[in-house]
């Protein structure tokens, strides 16, 4: 049998779990979305960044990455930076800001980039909620 001590130090051990098994569990933040968004398309992996997209919005998701992308040969993001402007726990804007290098057929060269990108929560889990062309606004090329 335990006595006071051992019984209060088990309580604060067990405490002390819970809170670390919570905090680690809280899953992807909304930034953590747009970077991953943004990071299955510099790999031009269309199946996984549409995967950060509302259901609803994915099949025209998927068009507008194929049609954006098609005559690019390579691209990367540069110097980016993000904060959650945004965050009521249902909804979320992520302000994003970089630099897009990009070569394509006739063009080859660096772009500002910036946006605003909003996102609902659904079962725990953060979705983009708008199509690039609503969020995305880019510069004039460097």
């Amino acid at each position: 049998m335990q006595d006071g001590r051992g019984a209060a130090w088990s309580l604060r051990l067990v405490a002390a779990l819970m809170l670390v098994v919570a905090c680690g569990s809280r899953g992807p933040t909304p930034v953590d979305t747009v970077k991953g968004f943004l990071a299955a398309i510099e790999g031009r992996n269309y199946r996984q960044a549409v995967e950060y997209v509302a259901p609803e919005l994915r099949g025209e998701a998927w068009k507008e990455l194929v049609e954006a992308t098609r005559a690019v040969s390579s691209f990367r993001l540069l110097d980016m930076q993000y904060a959650t402007e945004e965050d009521d726990g249902s909804m979320a804007k992520v302000r994003l800001s970089g630099i897009a290098q990009a070569q394509s057929q006739g063009f080859s060269g660096q772009v500002p980039i910036g946006g605003m990108v909003p996102l609902v929560k659904r079962e725990g889990k953060w979705y983009i909620s708008a199509l690039l062309k609503d969020w995305f606004i880019t510069g004039q090329p460097r």
